[in-house]
């Protein structure tokens, strides 16, 4: 109690009230009758922003989190327990309320908790039967109290002493005559059927109701010397939680504190109910203690009074203490506070930028209010008593009468403050924007509207990947803090609670699980996409995966399997929102395996060996030839076997040819386009030099031409000295 006290005594930090204020819109106290009261909604805006971002990114995942194996033989017990845990956390309970409220409580107010565990719940089923005779009746008692329970059971027939016929109805059914009809008469019966069970619940805590050590710095609660929740319960609620008497009436007779009041609760009126429904305050409270000095410290469960001061008894005379293992809370803040457990909220950033704005809207419209409804500035001398009259005529259009009208009366306007007012609210905005992380390129428009702003689109993407980024830490905190929090402690109550051989429907496949031969686990993984675009893109990354696997099973790749195969389609499946895949693809697991059909025999080697038997029943002699033709067929048999494997090994070498065929193609294209070029200036240096040998045989012809020029006339000055030797020949002759 020593150590409770203090932290009860801690007084409520009232800037959250002011930031659940600046939320709703509430009116800051500061306004002026006749004057614009004009709120900014700024904070509202924000936190709903984020908070419908984050909510979508909570709702498109199956698995928020995943629980790590201790082991390799853990795997599969992991992923088990992972979904059954999800499983509770999503269908079993109004997970979105709890998720939602949760959440957005830390955007507003710094600081969330909520409260989970198993709780004793009461049902109660009215069940009416009309025309009943005492057979049925007794079928219908019997098969109500065989479900467990208290019954009530409460006749609507108008017989005398119905009471006791239904307690002595079931040891001697005697039927009740008409005494106008002669027959068993009819009877009516209403039953009402009381169950209590134990049920796990998940509750958020208003924020005024928790109380912490101030001398606790971190935002998890593990190893807090001190914290609790205080709230308040009906005397019926204390009654069936088994409290004594006198602790009901201790809390009864206990002073509401009123400086822990808040907007989370409803004050109920009622005098004349005030005794049954009033609202008694107490403590549940979580300490931390050292009961002997060579022992560790122990973690203690006490109910006790709102003020901490006296600890409350079971309807047995014990004391209402425990020791426990953990607390049942799960804490959240959006923007740690290094050692510090209250951190910042959303709305703690927005806060100061929704006052400028406020301020700066209400001058505005009080400046327009102004300028709609200028003061007249009246000349004396040229106007009547019809002109004052005119003026105080409020109607649309209404005349007013003056002497001279231009002159008589002038209308006063004030500056117009558009002009400086509206740069400032765009001012406030952009500050806004950097300390919460949520522009107003973000809110719902196009991409064809945000590239035609001033920035660009390559701009726009900046600004909201900025954005963003501030936002997804926000969601990274709340789930690695938060959640992670929530799911260890609820597989920490799901081995330690009533349930046993659970069985769920998840995602088409029945799981059956036994918590009670679950792990202690203390590791996890958090699991966070970004919502729609990381719902696309796993999308796409799984249909690429499934076009590789594809590719590879026609190829006969033996490192991919139709199981693979169906492991991609399921969560291909999955991803696109779909419930479960059986209503498309059958599991290869579930497939029974065919029987392989017996080999058909060639009928060409059955005429064979049908021949060489007839052959050998012929004659003695045939023998060994029929023998060597039966050799022979099984030869050919063994050579077509060889065939097939050396066609498989030659289809597979093509397929190994064309998958490398594929590979050098576009070193081949390269290769030719650059041959290609080789060949044109091949050609052209080519083309130079037929050119340079046209000129050189052109000049050889030439030379030549003048060589036969010379040589013929040196053959016609030969043939005249031959001809002049003749003649002197003849003439010595």
């Amino acid at each position: 109690l020593q150590v409770l006290a203090p932290a009860l005594e801690t007084t409520s930090n009232l800037s959250r009230e002011e930031l659940f204020d600046r939320y709703m819109g509430e009116p800051y106290g500061d306004e002026v009758e006749g004057r614009s009261a004009y709120m900014s909604t700024d904070v509202s805006d924000t936190v709903e922003a984020v908070f419908a971002e984050a909510m979508e990114i909570f709702t498109s995942d199956d698995y928020l989190i995943d629980f790590s194996p201790v082991g390799p033989d853990d795997e599969a017990k992991a992923r088990e327990e992972t979904a059954v845990v999800h499983h509770i956390f999503r269908e079993q309970h109004n997970s979105f309320v709890a998720l939602s409220t949760w959440f957005k409580e830390g955007l507003i107010e710094q600081n969330a908790y909520v409260r989970a565990g198993w709780v004793s719940k009461e049902r109660v089923a009215i069940e009416e039967y009309e025309g009943l005779t005492l057979q049925e009746l007794m079928t219908v008692y019997e098969q109500v109290a065989g479900g467990g329970g208290d019954y009530e059971v409460e006749l609507l027939t108008g017989i005398e002493n119905a009471e006791a016929l239904i307690d002595g109805a079931f040891e001697e059914p005697i039927p009740i005559i008409d005494p106008e009809t002669g027959e068993p008469e009819l009877i009516d019966v209403r039953v009402r059927c009381t169950k209590t069970a134990k049920e796990y619940e998940i509750t958020a805590i208003p924020q005024n109701e928790f109380f912490i050590s101030d001398r606790w710095t971190s935002i998890t609660l593990n190893g807090c010397p001190v914290c609790g929740h205080r709230g308040k319960k009906t005397k019926g609620d204390l009654v069936a939680m088994g409290f004594h008497a006198e602790s009901i009436e201790l809390l009864s007779q206990a002073v509401e504190d009123e400086e822990t009041a808040s907007r989370h609760e409803t004050v109920e009126n009622d005098d004349d109910d005030k005794d049954e429904d009033m609202d008694l305050e107490l403590c549940e409270a979580y300490v931390r203690v050292q009961l002997k000095d060579d022992e560790p410290e122990r973690l203690i469960k006490m109910w006790t009074t709102s003020d901490g001061k006296e600890i409350l008894k079971w309807r047995n005379g014990k004391e209402a203490i425990e020791e426990v293992e953990r607390v049942p809370f799960a804490p959240w803040t959006p923007y740690i506070v290094p050692h510090r457990h209250v951190g910042r909220s959303v709305a703690e950033l927005a806060k100061s930028g929704m006052q400028l704005k406020t301020v700066l809207w209400r001058q505005t419209l009080d400046n327009a209010y102004k300028n709609n409804n200028p003061r007249p500035v009246i000349n004396e001398d040229l106007v009547s008593e019809n002109t004052y009259k005119d003026l105080g005529n409020p109607n649309q259009g209404a005349p007013i009468r003056a002497l001279d009208a231009m002159a008589a009366i002038v209308w006063q306007k004030s500056p117009s403050m558009l002009g400086e007012t509206l740069p400032l609210m765009d001012r406030a905005d952009a500050d806004l924007e950097k300390r919460a992380g949520v522009t107003r390129y973000a809110q719902g428009l196009g991409a064809e509207t945000l590239s035609k702003t001033q920035v660009g689109s390559e701009g726009i993407g900046r600004i909201m990947d900025a954005g963003m980024s501030r936002m997804r830490m926000i969601i990274r905190t709340f789930a690695e803090t938060g959640l992670r929090e929530l799911f260890l402690l609820m597989h920490a109550d799901m081995r330690r609670g009533p349930s046993r051989d659970l069985a769920f429907k998840i995602q088409g496949e029945w799981i059956e699980s036994n918590p009670l031969e679950w792990r202690q686990r203390t590791d996890m993984t958090v699991r966070i996409g970004t919502g729609k675009d990381d719902k696309e893109n796993r999308v796409q990354a799984l249909q690429w995966l499934y076009a590789e696997q594809k590719e590879k099973m026609v190829m006969g790749d033996p490192s991919v399997t139709p199981q693979h195969v169906f492991e991609t389609m399921k969560r291909l499946v999955r991803a696109m929102g779909l419930q479960s895949i059986e209503p498309f693809v059958q599991d290869p697991k579930t497939i029974q395996p065919v029987e392989p059909q017996p080999p058909v025999p060639d009928p060409m080697v059955e005429a064979q060996m049908e021949m060489a038997k007839a052959e050998q029943m012929k004659a003695e002699a045939a023998m060994f030839k029929a023998q060597t033709d039966q050799g022979k067929a099984q030869a050919e048999m063994q050579l077509r076997k060889q065939q097939l494997e050396l066609d498989a090994m030659v289809a597979q070498a093509k397929s190994d040819e064309n998958q490398a065929k594929m590979r050098i193609d576009a070193q081949f294209r390269a290769e030719d386009m650059k041959l290609e070029r080789d060949i044109a200036e091949f050609k052209a240096q080519e083309a130079s030099m037929n050119l340079q040998i046209k000129r050189t045989e052109l000049e050889l012809k030439q030379m030549d031409m003048q060589l036969k020029t010379v040589k013929t006339g040196h053959d016609m000055a030969n043939d005249s000295d031959k001809l002049e030797a003749d003649l002197v020949k003849g003439l010595v002759k």
